[in-house]
């Protein structure tokens, strides 16, 4: 993505904000530091993968 698209601006909110969240583990939230500065320079898939995972433990922590 483009450094100034709003796609990215948005991903990059909600990446701080999931961050923030106690209920994932101090590896997942390292991970998510490392992910969100990622995003200025171009991700890998495996990157994108796991953050991929990193949200569907969150949103399951949440629903159960």
């Amino acid at each position: 993505m483009r450094s100034d698209d709003a796609r990215k601006a948005s991903l990059k909110t909600f990446v701080d904000d999931l961050e923030a969240d106690a209920r994932l583990t101090a590896s997942q939230r390292g991970f998510l530091t490392y992910y969100k500065g990622a995003l200025d320079s171009g991700t890998k898939q495996t990157e994108d993968q796991r953050f991929l995972y990193i949200m569907d433990c969150f949103f399951t922590k949440i629903k159960y």
